[in-house]
């Protein structure tokens, strides 16, 4: 995974006369090891195949786009990636594409005319996804320097900053402590599909759907991470999951949450908490996540929730609520 967000390009350079021509055309094989290179040059840090692969090919996926800029010479200078999966919004089916990776090579950053690099591969992308998949939405979590130029260039659209909050543990009431647990899970796809078919039935926000194979897919098969999911109890009875993953600084993050209320928030940060220092975890165990039903106050982070516009804004469904394992940062 990156180590922070992906931040596309400055687009302060001056473009260089040489690279006048540009084609757009979909990443062939043979050029992923450039791709690669492009990556590490970009965002200051490697990325091999297998993990481009994952990221890209695999998984429970309705699609994949992957979108390169090529000078008359055939080198690759920018590229562009969505990968779209099975969603859910108010009962209805959508496909959710998460844009990634939009890097352009430094020296032919800059301008915003209609032939420079960035704006010819996010209109080729629009093009992709509307050609490719019905009742889409696409979706992306920039920083506040490309979420600028996006949205001046009419492709990206505010959706909300993302914060993050600290979930409180010190102390659980003894009726909270029988209502709410928490147990290790080895990622059992069968438990994860009972609880996101009884989740998914109720009209929630839209978001990618969190069957068994996809959960497996994000967190158990992510090249370089380790996760860890706790399925949510009440009164002895599985009701929903937390998924946590340490970060550098030891914070443990929770990446991904099926909470069944805003009620069961509280019970279950406690169990976590709790579960966590029971295993043995030194203290203090410092505990964050997304969701403000966690805890009232939270802090801002560099992260915009993004819309990426394909054909039209999506004002008809209400719009996501996101978590960090929605992004390919954490």
């Amino acid at each position: 995974m990156a180590a922070h967000p992906p931040i596309a390009c400055d687009h302060q350079s001056v473009p260089s006369e040489q690279f006048m021509n540009i084609g757009i055309q979909a990443l062939a094989h043979d050029q992923v090891g450039e791709i690669c290179d492009l990556f590490a040059t970009v965002y200051g840090h490697p990325i091999d195949l297998a993990h481009w692969n994952w990221k890209y090919l695999e998984g429970p996926r309705i699609g994949s786009v992957n979108l390169v800029a090529l000078t008359e010479q055939g080198e690759c200078i920018g590229h562009i990636g969505a990968s779209v999966f099975p969603g859910i919004g108010q009962k209805s089916a959508y496909a959710m594409a998460q844009i990634c990776d939009v890097m352009v090579r430094r020296d032919v950053r800059g301008g915003v005319g209609d032939h420079s690099v960035y704006p010819l591969l996010v209109r080729a992308l629009q093009k992709e996804l509307l050609a490719k998949f019905s009742n889409v939405f696409a979706y992306g979590f920039p920083g506040d320097r490309p979420f600028r130029l996006g949205e001046r260039l009419g492709f990206y659209r505010f959706i909300y900053r993302c914060e993050m909050f600290q979930i409180s543990h010190s102390v659980r009431p003894a009726a909270q402590a029988m209502r709410w647990s928490v147990r290790p899970s080895d990622w059992d796809a069968d438990c994860m599909d009972r609880l996101w078919r009884k989740h998914s039935s109720s009209d929630r926000p839209l978001q990618v759907s969190r069957t068994g194979a996809y959960m497996n897919w994000r967190y158990r098969g992510c090249p370089g991470r380790t996760y860890q999911v706790w399925i949510l109890r009440s009164f002895f009875r599985d009701v929903g999951w937390l998924v946590t993953c340490a970060q550098p600084d030891g914070v443990i993050q929770v990446v991904d949450a099926l909470i069944p209320s805003v009620e069961a928030a509280a019970g279950a940060g406690a169990a976590l908490g709790r579960a966590l220092i029971d295993s043995g975890m030194p203290m203090p165990v410092t505990v964050t996540s997304w969701m403000r039903e966690f805890a009232p106050d939270g802090h801002q982070t560099p992260i915009i929730a993004t819309e990426f516009k394909v054909g039209q804004w999506n004002d008809h469904i209400r719009a996501p609520d996101f978590q960090p394992g929605d992004t390919d940062v954490y």
